[in-house]
Order: structure tokens, then sequence, then C-alpha cells
């Protein structure tokens, strides 16, 4: 008898006792929530592909992804309403093979596994974020590329006022217009679908509902200019 109060008593103190707070909600993008682990997991992400130390990390680089958290869940929300074919898994391989040789640690298996682990990353974190990171890119493409119209007279602004001057400045032989063209149009088609994206992007967070949180440091710069184009956080 004495041994079963005694366990119902343990089990009321384990019943009372404050649960452990796994998570916290950064911020929330048209009632969706963003958790701070992924603000943590998308930061790590960034100092990983930049060659950096896990140590290295600061408030600003997390203020820094929360801020493209929000913008990723933007787009996402847009995807999911669209018919979208996503990146294969082959697609995928290839990325990450790239940036393997891009990066120091990808020499060798072992290299790669250590550094995903030392940033608390798995190949299969990697390959979903590899994953998100393309089908993005190839949404925007797919939305925005059709829009974009790149004349004669743009081209050869470019190569007189840009590209030649790059060149003389690097000591490298001039190339002839005909020779470039298509890496110039290639050049200006990126840099307007770029701007319209942007548009897209601040007009999506003012007609949203975006709310930040959490923010990091001692202002609130980094992670609440991702609310609101004129940087002013959103609290519908």
């Amino acid at each position: 008898m004495k041994c079963s109060l005694q366990l119902g008593v343990l089990l009321l103190v384990a019943a009372c006792a404050p649960a452990e707070v796994l998570d916290r909600v950064a911020a929330s993008v048209n009632n969706t929530p963003i958790l701070l682990s992924q603000v943590d997991e998308a930061a790590r992400f960034a100092a990983f592909l930049d060659g950096r130390k896990s140590a290295s990390i600061t408030d600003t680089d997390r203020g820094a992804a929360l801020a493209r958290v929000i913008d990723q869940e933007l787009v996402r929300q847009q995807i999911r309403r669209t018919e979208f074919v996503g990146a294969s898994d082959a697609e995928v391989a290839t990325k990450i093979a790239e940036l393997r040789k891009q990066l120091p640690a990808g020499g060798s298996d072992a290299t790669w596994r250590a550094a995903l682990a030392q940033f608390e990353v798995d190949e299969t974190d990697l390959t979903e974020y590899v994953r998100n990171q393309l089908d993005e890119l190839r949404f925007i493409d797919l939305r925005f590329r059709p829009s974009v119209h790149i004349g004669d007279k743009d081209v050869e602004t470019y190569y007189r006022t840009e590209f030649l001057p790059k060149l003389q400045a690097a000591g490298a032989a001039e190339k002839p217009l005909s020779d470039v063209r298509s890496e110039i149009e290639e050049i200006l088609l990126q840099q307007q679908v770029n701007q319209i994206f942007t548009s897209w992007l601040h007009g999506l967070r003012a007609e949203g509902r975006v709310r930040v949180l959490i923010s990091f440091g001692p202002t609130h710069t980094a992670a609440e200019q991702a609310a609101a184009p004129d940087g002013t956080p959103q609290s519908k």
C-alpha cells in the first residue's frame, strides 16, 4: 500500500511539473507558424554553404535567416496553389555534387560528413534544403521569365558600359559583341526577373498576414524588414 501511495505521488509530481519548451514560434506567415528551430537551421545552412564555422553564427545571421524563411514561406504558399512540378531526385543529387566541389569539406565523404555534423545537419536535411531551393528558383523563373524582353539596345548598352570595362579592368582581351550577346542577354534577363520578383514579393508581404514575434539583437532591422516592404512589422 505504501509503495502504491509513493508511486501515485511521483506520478502526480511528474504531471504537475512544467513542460520543457522545445521550440518557439518566431513568426507567422498567413497563420503558418515559423519556428525558431527553422530559423536556426536556415542560419546554419547559410554558414555551412558559405564555408564558415558554426561558431561564427551571430544574431545578425539569425535575423537574416528569419527574413529568408519568411520570404520562402510566402513563395511556397504560392507554389502550392499551382500544378508545379518540383526538382527530380537526379537534379537534387547533381546540385549537391556541385556544392561539394565548391566547398573545402567536399573533398572526401569523411570530411563532408564531419562538416555536416558540425552544423547539426544530415544528408536528409541537406537534400530537403537543396530541393526547396531548386523548386523556388524554378518557380520564380517559370513565372517571371516569359514577361521579360531584352532589346538589342539594352544588350549594346550593357556591352559598352559594363562588359567591356570589366574585361579591360581584368586585363583580358576584348570580345566582339556577337560572341557574348547570349551571355549578356541572360545577365540582363536575370536582373529583370529579380526586380520583378522582388516587387511581387513585397506585394505578398503587404497583402498577407506576416507577424514577427522574435527579433534578434538590439535592433529589429534584420528580422522585421522581412515583414513589410518599408521595414515596418505588420500585425494584421
